[in-house]
């Protein structure tokens, strides 16, 4: 939760608390006994009770993290590495909600399995040199709608990037980001308005055979 910058109540066993409340009074506590403990109340209670003395600290079908969801009102990703999970790597909790996600690796090491931050501050200076390698983890696709297909190519070209822009604003959202773009024609546009760049809050990176070159806000 730090990492997320979240305020951090006085004692940890707060959220503890907090989600057994969560998935005692809905519909999460009837599943997890009926899934999970094949509707085993005296199995059920226990888990809870363990978990509450920190004796447990994560149910096979994240129902807990479900209900942290729903306390804290910001959607959680879950980017699991498990064998058991390897037709499913990812699980989503709360993703209707239009809010930078809390994006959790889930990973085993020594036979515990344990859960860290994809990114430890949304805030966190990126650049293209200490990456080293970018990887895909979301894309879109749109067709150019019938009425816009007689626009300057330029327009067509902003059309895009903004339309891109605007799917990914849950993940980009208050961040500065870096746009790469094969497109010579928005390269040299913003070469005369910088003004763009910082209505964007990006930093523009034109790349060809001969290399890259960088354009941003002064």
């Amino acid at each position: 939760m730090i990492a997320y910058q979240c305020k951090l109540p006085p004692s940890l066993d707060y959220y503890r608390l907090e989600i057994v409340k969560q998935i005692k009074k809905t519909i999460l506590g009837t599943k997890m006994r009926d899934f999970q403990f094949q509707l085993s109340t005296t199995n059920y209670y226990n888990f809870l009770n363990k978990f509450l003395r920190s004796e447990v600290s994560m149910d096979n079908n994240f129902y807990f993290i479900e209900a942290l969801a729903n306390i804290i009102h910001l959607p959680i990703f879950v980017i699991s590495s498990l064998k058991r999970h390897k037709n499913n790597v990812l699980f989503e909790f709360k993703e209707e909600l239009d809010k930078p996600p809390i994006i959790l690796g889930l990973v085993e090491r020594n036979n515990h399995e344990i859960f860290l931050p994809y990114i430890q501050s949304k805030n966190q200076l990126l650049t293209l040199e200490s990456v080293g390698r970018l990887e895909i983890i979301a894309y879109m696709a749109k067709v150019i709608p019938e009425t816009l297909k007689a626009r300057p190519i330029l327009e067509l070209e902003i059309y895009s990037l903004l339309t891109a822009l605007y799917s990914l604003q849950r993940y980009i959202s208050g961040v500065k980001v870096t746009v790469l773009t094969d497109s010579r024609v928005i390269f040299r546009f913003l070469h005369f308005d910088f003004s763009f760049c910082d209505l964007l809050n990006a930093e523009f990176c034109h790349f060809s055979g001969r290399g890259m070159t960088h354009v941003q806000s002064n």
